[in-house]
């Protein structure tokens, strides 16, 4: 290595070192005991508190349920914006957000509330849950994605500005419909058509492709949790995401569509093999 690359190289994860973990509720963890904010439906066991502990990191965590890519940025209901959290000082910095901004888990829960209505209730309410049904789409335009997209490179691209010699990881949404999902599809765990089924893996796709094409624009590492969910869907006999488990209402009720412990420890591991490769060495400014 040159004396150049010396100078521009990012700076070692090590021991001690300060970590910021930025995102939504992928990233969060709300669900899963304990949690640590219920405000931000934020868990003491999501990936972000599995790798500090693993690496023995300083951690802020500001991930936060519902979060999009303009909360991260501009903050949201009195909340400060998650970026400000990453300093000149930090090392490490994992970015999960941008489902939101395409309404992508909102969109199945909705659809599955709506299903859970229709075989439950009376003929009235039957009637009204279609209506509604009918009028959730889980199909995005192509405009909404490359919109995401451009605002989750902005996202990277303002956690290097502030972090130059840290390491930026992108860490993209373990998939909700993977192999054992496109096989077939049983109510009520995953009450989605196969219509509905096709378009949540489009969309699945689609945003993947943009955690891609963001870390590549921002000069960002990118994490596929994607790829390594593909056999843990929520009717896999290892579930790393949950299905449309019953009543949001239900006291204890596991949040659909969402990372089990399993899932998160799974990100958790993927992400700690990740920074054991040398990280790219910045360009000189």
């Amino acid at each position: 290595m040159t004396q150049a690359d010396e100078a521009n190289a990012t700076r070692p994860v090590t021991a001690g070192a300060h970590y910021v973990a930025i995102g939504s509720s992928f990233a969060a963890g709300p669900g899963i005991a304990p949690i640590v904010d219920r405000r931000a439906g934020r868990s003491g066991r999501n990936y972000a508190h599995q790798v500090a502990g693993a690496l023995s990191l300083r951690l802020t965590d500001v991930s936060f349920s519902g979060a999009t890519t303009a909360d991260v940025m501009e903050g949201r209901r009195g909340t400060p914006a998650q970026i400000e959290a990453v300093t000149s000082g930090t090392a490490l910095v994992t970015i999960t957000v941008g489902g939101n901004d395409l309404g992508y888990i909102g969109g199945l829960i909705a659809a599955g509330a709506a299903d859970a209505a229709a075989r439950r209730l009376g003929r009235i309410s039957r009637r009204a849950a279609r209506w509604v049904r009918g009028r959730v789409s889980l199909e995005v335009d192509g405009q909404s994605v490359e919109a995401a997209e451009r605002a989750m490179t902005a996202v990277g691209q303002a956690a290097r500005r502030r972090a130059p010699a840290a390491r930026v990881l992108f860490v993209d949404y373990l998939p909700v419909a993977g192999s054992h999902e496109r096989a077939g599809v049983p109510a009520p765990r995953l009450p989605l058509t196969p219509g509905e089924l096709r378009q949540v893996t489009r969309t699945a796709e689609l945003l993947s492709r943009a955690f891609a094409t963001a870390a590549e624009r921002s000069g960002s590492e990118l994490v596929r949790a994607s790829a390594a969910g593909l056999d843990h869907g929520p009717l896999s006999p290892d579930p790393w995401v949950t299905g449309y488990e019953g009543s949001l209402l239900r006291r204890g009720a596991a949040v659909p569509y969402h990372p089990t412990l399993a899932g998160m420890t799974a990100v958790a591991r993927l992400i700690v093999e990740h920074l054991r490769e040398p990280g790219p060495a910045q360009p000189a400014s």
